[in-house]
């Protein structure tokens, strides 16, 4: 597994020959798969088959993808999504555009994680405090930290 920042929230995962990308930046980046963690509500034009752009379980070429809202941050403009990704026997979390720590119920149905992904960039994201409580919490075996300035 290859791991790639494209800086803010984008992360290239390469699987061999599969790519999973989170928070794309452009149409040019031409992922297997994608996930998008923050997106328009309601959703406007086509959607693409390859996308994931909001809560529910999905299987893409033998990808496990399970997404939990983030009601509490979401609203009649966006909706804000958590996702958890199973690739090559690990567990990925990535917590996309969170600005404040869910309650503990959010994360109830994570199970353990390998890598977590998490904003720790500051305002408008978590502050890098509520980030490192938030990693404590989850105790990933990895954290990356996104949107860090």
């Amino acid at each position: 597994m290859v791991i790639t920042y494209h800086g803010n929230g984008c992360f290239r995962i390469q699987s061999g020959p599969l790519s999973l990308l989170v928070d794309p930046q452009n149409a040019r980046m031409k992922p297997d798969i994608f996930i998008k963690t923050l997106v328009p509500w309601p959703p406007k034009g086509e959607e693409d088959a390859r996308g994931i752009t909001g809560p529910g379980e999905y299987e893409q070429k033998g990808v496990r993808i399970w997404g939990f809202p983030v009601r509490e941050e979401s609203d009649t403009k966006f909706l804000k999504t958590m996702y958890v990704v199973e690739m090559e026997e690990l567990r990925l979390a990535f917590l996309g555009h969170l600005s404040s720590a869910p309650n503990r119920d959010a994360f109830e149905e994570f199970g353990e994680i390998d890598i977590l992904f998490v904003p720790a960039g500051g305002k408008p994201f978590l502050s890098p405090e509520a980030a490192a409580k938030l990693v404590k919490q989850l105790s990933p075996t990895i954290a990356i930290p996104s949107f860090a300035k």
